[in-house]
């Protein structure tokens, strides 16, 4: 540990600097400030505009937190310094752009450490041992959220309030688990569950544990898109800042009880997830303007160009799109592309087998899924959607009827895991190649039948239907008699 600093506040810096150093941080001068060392630094007196914060904390060359730094003695009342932490974190930074108040804040004596995440609903100090790690911070960011956030959004455990036996638990602990989950939607992150023996303590134990990790799945989402968004953010300021300016991921608010009420069940393990939220964005394509379009000439899908499960790429129009569009208005494999309008809800996935640099107009919703998310999967359920008509409650408009964005991120999609999903995805695939093989059986069939019909009319007209008698009138005897009665009716009258 380095002695070089002598009052109270200097040691208990020294201290910070030591306990920073074992996090993985790079302790730096702010007069020898550099932001290519390792992933994380800590840079002291780093100026604001309401004075010199104690330490700043960068993590990929961004300011992420703060530290106010206080002697020993000032252990025991840590929280009262935290208004001068708050005031830190939300200054205007010198060298730095910081438009939105700094997340992380810290207030240590380097002997006690209290830790506050602002992006809580109600954020709160708590101790911690040691600092946290860049790492750690990185992958906090990236997940948008912090775990108290997302707790909020956790489903209720039995939202069309079947009988507790119909979940496989017991009354007991269906309750244990609601009020435990009520607890930390209340952010009483600690509680004590009391459950008598025999009631079943380890099946409660397991199953909110389930749940939790269900639902972290969530959170693997929240991840990709924050990272999605960032890259995006990264490509549009390096091209110059050219076209639009990516838009920030929101999350929506969950789906109601009575949303869920509507939806059917779900076999243990699935969940009904937001269609907002499962995927990393949803964009229309680009306004046709023949007047007001520039660059180059390329191809485009229209409404029409759209059928379920495939593309028709015989009637392809062409349209002048940008270098800076290229990306915003590009099909990459996976994509879902969605009608908007015609018939509202039509899809299919873009492949890359289809081999055409394609782009697409207003009239299609673009949407690209985390890795946790099938695209193939989805265009199904939205097939399915089409054929009992739920589809039809998310369109707006009387006459005509159309999809919109705001819609579409909030239709309902039942989740399982990925594999699973390219299970299901598969499965359906094998099913549907046999119902195509036994709609070609039939066809063939009724080919065959209406052909062999026109062979037997032909072995009926030409004497092959029936064995021929020498015995039988001659068609040449026939003839004659009907002639001979023709003449006699003629007399007759």
């Amino acid at each position: 540990m380095t002695t070089y600093n002598q009052n109270p506040e200097q040691k208990a810096r020294d201290n910070i600097d030591e306990l920073l150093g074992q996090a993985g941080w790079a302790v730096q001068r702010n007069t020898k400030i550099d932001l290519n060392v390792g992933l994380g630094q800590a840079v002291r007196e780093y100026q604001t505009d309401v004075g010199p914060a104690d330490y700043v904390l960068f993590v990929d060359k961004k300011a992420v937190g703060v530290i106010e730094a206080k002697r020993e003695e000032e252990g025991q009342r840590l929280t009262v310094h935290e208004t001068q932490t708050e005031g830190y974190a939300g200054a205007k930074l010198k060298w730095v752009n910081n438009k939105e108040p700094l997340p992380f804040l810290y207030e240590s004596t380097g002997i006690l450490t209290r830790f506050t995440d602002a992006r809580d609903p109600k954020p709160r100090s708590r101790e911690v041992f040691s600092f946290h790690r860049p790492e750690t911070l990185k992958e906090w960011l990236a997940q948008g959220d912090s775990l108290r956030e997302r707790l909020q959004h956790v489903p209720i455990l039995n939202p069309n309030y079947l009988p507790a036996k119909e979940l496989r638990l017991r009354d007991c602990q269906e309750v244990a688990i609601n009020n435990l989950e009520t607890s930390f939607k209340a952010d009483r992150p600690r509680a004590l569950i009391q459950m008598a023996t025999g009631a079943g303590k380890t099946y409660t134990a397991i199953t909110s544990i389930y749940r939790l990790l269900k639902h972290a799945q969530a959170k693997r989402v929240q991840i990709e898109r924050a990272q999605h968004y960032q890259q995006q953010l990264t490509d549009w300021e390096a091209s110059g800042k050219q076209g639009r300016k990516p838009k920030t991921p929101k999350t929506l608010p969950p789906l109601t009880a009575e949303e869920l009420a509507e939806l059917p069940n779900l076999p243990e393990g699935w969940g009904w997830f937001l269609m907002g939220d499962v995927c990393l964005e949803s964009i229309l394509g680009k306004m046709l303007d023949r007047e007001k379009n520039k660059g180059e000439l390329k191809p485009y899908l229209r409404n029409i160009n759209v059928r379920w499960g495939e593309f028709d790429l015989d009637d392809l129009l062409e349209m002048r799109f940008e270098e800076s569009e290229y990306v915003r208005y590009g099909l990459q494999d996976g994509d879902l592309v969605i009608c908007e309008g015609g018939e509202p809800g039509r899809c299919a996935v873009w492949r890359k087998a289809l081999g055409q640099d394609m782009q697409f107009q207003k009239a299609l919703h673009r949407v690209r899924f985390t890795n946790a998310i099938n695209s193939f999967f989805v265009q199904l359920y939205f097939e399915r959607c089409a054929s009992n008509r739920r589809l039809e409650k998310m369109f707006t408009g009387t006459t005509i009827k159309h999809l919109t964005g705001e819609k579409l991120a909030r239709m309902s999609i039942p989740m399982c895991s990925i594999d699973e999903q390219a299970e299901i995805v598969l499965a359906l695939e094998s099913k549907f190649s046999e119902l195509d093989q036994l709609d070609q059986t039939i066809t063939t069939s009724l080919q065959q039948a209406e052909a062999l019909r026109q062979s037997i009319l032909k072995k009926a007209f030409s004497g092959q239907l029936v064995p021929q008698d020498s015995r039988d009138e001659p068609a040449s005897a026939l003839l004659a008699r009907i002639k001979a009665e023709k003449s006699g009716a003629v007399e007759a009258r």
